[in-house]
C-alpha cells in the first residue's frame, strides 16, 4: 500500500499479521507489527489483514487483527481497542458434524487463528469515524479513532449468526451511510446479503433487489463523483447498479464470469479496477459513459457522451528489446476515446465526422451498430492518404497513416438512423514535448505537404494500376484468338510497357526473389521516398531541416513530371490505341480521369 501523499513510503504485509514500513529513499525496512504486552495473549490476523492509511492525516494508520490498532506515527507506536471479535474458541466448533483435534488433516485449512477483522475503513468525510467486520460475523463502529467501539451485528436484519463480514464501506457522500456485504458460503449459505444504512448503522436496509439466487457478495464500491453508481463484486462476476442499489445489471463484455475479490475505483482517471480469483486484474479504463448516464440519456435515439482531452503521446516500441519472455498488459487505448449510446440497433452503418474548427473534416470513422453503449477510439490523425490499400501496396511497413492532426479542439458529430449527437473534444500535445509555435507551423506545413504528395503518388498508382489491370485482361482475350492482328498486339504490349515504365518510376516492382542491392540503372522509387520523408518528420516534433524542405521540393517535382507523363498516357496513348482496337472490332480501354498535380 502506497502513502498517498508520500509515495516513498510503502506499506506491506503478510500472513499472521507481519507488516512493515519499506523507505524507497533508504531502501531500509521497518517490521511495525503490532506486539502483544508480555503475558497476554497473542494477537490474532488474519491471512490478508486489513490495513488502511487515514485519509485524512497520512501518518495514521489502522490495522485490524481480533483490535483495531491505530498508529499516528506511521507504525512506529500503536494503541489498540478491545478484542472486536467473539472471541470464540474455534477448535470447539465441528467441522462436518466432526469437532477437530490434532489427528485431523489440514486442520482449519491452514488458517491459524479465527476471531479477527477482516475488513476495516474510516469515513472520507469524518475523521476518526470508522467500520470494522469480522469473519465470525460481528460489525462494529467507532466515532472516535478507534478508542471505543459499538457491536452493529443485531441491527442488521435477515443475516444469520456468525456470518462473515466481507466488505464495509463508508460513504463519500453522507457522513452516516455507509455500506456492508455479507458472505455465507462458509456456512453453506449462498444467500445475497447486501445493506446501506444511513444513520451510522442505527437501521439497515438489503439492496439485493434484482441480483440472481446463489450471488454471494464479496465487495462494494461507490463512484467517488456519483452517488448513485455503485459496483458490487460477487461469486459470479461484478455488477452495476445506477440507482444506488434498486436494480443490478451484470457487467460483460470480455470479462468472465469468475468471482470479484476486490474492487477499486482510481478516481484521477475515473478507472475500474478488478481483482478477480485466478483470472487476472482487469481495468474499465473510462468510466465516463456510466458515470454520466441517466433516464434521460436511454430516452434518446443516439447520445455522445462528453470526450476526454486526448493527448498526442509519444510512444516508444520497446518490443525488439526486451525478449521473448517480456510481458505487458495492454495500455489504455491511444487517443480520443469516444463513447455513445444507441437506443437500438443499428441496419445502417454508424459514421462519425471529425471536423477542425474551420468545419473541414480531418476523419471519418465507422462506428459499432450495437444497441447500449458502444466505443470506437480516435487515433488523433487525419484520414489515410489511402483510404483502401491493396495488399500488395501496403509495402514493409504497412499503408501510410495520416499525419497527427494540430492541437487544438475538434468537433465530433455521430450519425445513425437518421438521427444524430454532437460533442468536441480537446487535443494536447505530449507534455513532454518543447517547440516554439513558430516552429510547430514549419513542422505542420511540411507534412501536410507530403500528406498532399502522398495522396497524389496513391492517385497515380491506382490511375496505373486500373489501366494494367484492363491491358492485362485485354491481352488474354487477344492471346485466346488466332485472328488478332499483329499489330494490335504489339500496339497493347508498347502501351503495357510504357505502362510498366511509369508504375516502376513510382513504386517498387514486385519482388522476384532476387537478393543484393537494387541494379544502378534501376530508378529509385517516387512513392517509397515521399513515404520515408513523411516518416522522418513524423518521427520527431521539430522544425524541418533544410534539407528536408529540399527533399521535398525536389520530390514534388519528380511527381509532377510523372504525372505529366501519365496524362499523356492517359490522353494521347489510351485514345490511340482505342481507335485501332475500335478500328478492328475489339474492346476498348478506359482511362479514367486526368490526374490532377499536387
Amino acid at each position: 500500500m502506497v502513502d498517498p501523499t508520500d509515495t516513498s513510503v510503502i506499506y506491506a504485509e503478510s500472513q499472521q499479521g507481519y507488516v512493515a514500513r519499506l523507505e524507497l529513499k533508504t531502501g531500509e525496512r521497518k517490521s511495525i507489527k503490532p506486539q502483544e504486552p508480555p503475558g497476554e495473549k497473542e494477537y490474532r490476523f488474519d491471512w490478508n489483514s486489513p490495513l488502511i492509511i487515514s485519509p485524512h492525516n497520512n501518518h495514521t494508520i489502522y490495522f485490524g487483527g481480533n483490535r483495531v490498532f491505530r498508529s499516528t506515527d506511521r507504525g512506529n507506536t500503536w494503541i489498540r481497542s478491545e478484542d472486536l471479535s467473539r472471541n470464540e474458541d474455534r477448535d470447539k466448533k465441528p467441522i462436518m458434524g466432526v469437532v477437530p483435534d490434532k489427528t485431523m488433516l489440514s486442520r482449519h485449512d491452514g488458517q491459524e487463528t479465527y476471531g479477527h477483522v477482516v475488513t476495516l475503513a474510516e469515513s472520507p468525510l469524518k475523521e476518526g469515524l470508522l467500520y470494522a467486520g469480522t469473519d465470525d460475523g460481528n460489525l462494529q463502529i467507532s466515532r472516535d479513532g478507534a478508542k471505543t467501539w459499538t457491536n452493529l451485528t443485531g441491527r442488521v436484519r435477515g443475516v444469520p449468526d456468525h456470518t462473515y463480514v466481507s466488505r464495509v464501506m463508508p460513504s463519500r457522500f453522507a457522513e452516516g451511510t455507509v455500506y456492508a456485504t455479507f458472505d455465507g458460503h462458509r456456512n453453506d449459505d449462498l444467500a445475497t446479503y447486501v445493506f446501506v444504512s444511513n444513520d451510522f448503522g442505527e437501521t439497515w436496509k438489503s439492496l439485493k433487489g434484482n441480483l440472481p439466487a446463489g450471488v454471494t457478495c464479496r465487495v462494494i464500491r461507490e463512484h467517488p463523483r456519483n452517488q448513485n453508481l455503485l459496483f458490487l463484486g460477487t461469486e459470479l462476476g461484478a455488477y452495476v447498479s445506477f440507482d444506488r442499489g434498486a436494480h443490478w445489471t451484470r457487467m460483460k463484455g470480455n470479462l468472465p464470469l469468475v468471482r470479484i475479490d476486490d474492487i477499486q475505483i482510481q478516481a484521477r482517471d475515473n478507472a475500474l479496477v478488478l481483482a478477480t480469483h485466478g483470472r487476472s486484474v482487469w481495468v474499465l479504463d473510462d468510466l465516463a459513459p456510466l458515470e454520466k448516464i441517466s433516464e434521460s440519456t436511454l430516452a434518446e435515439d443516439v447520445h455522445l457522451f462528453d470526450i476526454e482531452p486526448a493527448t498526442h503521446f509519444r510512444l516508444y516500441n520497446r518490443k525488439a528489446d526486451t525478449g521473448h519472455k517480456w510481458f505487458t498488459a495492454a495500455n489504455p487505448p491511444y487517443g480520443a476515446v469516444i463513447n455513445y449510446y444507441l437506443k437500438d440497433k443499428q441496419k445502417d452503418d454508424v459514421k462519425i465526422t471529425i471536423t477542425d474548427h474551420a468545419g473541414k473534416a480531418v476523419r471519418e470513422l465507422t462506428g459499432v451498430k450495437d444497441a447500449g453503449m458502444n466505443r470506437v477510439v480516435w487515433d488523433l490523425r487525419m484520414s489515410s492518404p489511402d483510404p483502401s490499400p491493396s495488399p500488395e501496396a501496403a509495402g514493409f511497413f504497412g499503408p501510410p497513416r495520416g499525419p497527427r492532426v494540430a492541437t487544438g479542439d475538434y468537433n465530433v458529430k455521430i450519425v445513425a438512423g437518421g438521427k444524430q449527437a454532437t460533442g468536441t473534444v480537446r487535443v494536447d500535445e505530449d507534455p513532454r514535448i518543447q517547440i516554439l509555435e513558430g516552429d510547430r507551423a514549419k513542422l505542420n506545413e511540411a507534412i501536410i505537404r507530403v500528406y498532399d504528395l502522398l495522396k497524389s503518388g496513391i492517385t497515380v498508382r491506382k490511375s496505373l494500376q486500373n489501366l494494367k489491370t484492363q491491358i492485362t485482361t485485354l491481352q488474354t482475350s487477344l492471346k485466346d484468338n488466332p485472328d488478332t492482328p499483329k499489330n494490335v498486339t504489339q500496339a497493347v504490349q508498347a502501351l503495357s510497357d510504357e505502362v510498366t515504365k511509369l508504375q516502376t518510376r513510382l513504386i517498387e516492382p514486385p519482388d522476384t526473389g532476387s537478393a543484393g542491392p537494387p541494379l544502378p540503372d534501376e530508378p529509385r522509387p517516387l512513392f517509397s521516398q515521399i513515404f520515408f520523408v513523411g516518416f522522418g518528420l513524423d518521427s520527431y516534433t521539430g522544425a524541418p531541416t533544410a534539407d528536408e524542405m529540399t527533399r521535398i521540393d525536389d520530390l514534388a517535382k519528380q511527381l509532377r513530371a510523372l504525372i505529366v507523363d501519365v496524362n499523356k498516357v492517359l490522353e494521347e496513348g489510351v485514345p490511340r490505341l482505342n481507335k485501332q482496337m475500335n478500328d478492328a472490332g475489339w474492346q476498348i480501354l478506359n482511362p479514367g480521369k486526368k490526374i490532377p498535380p499536387p
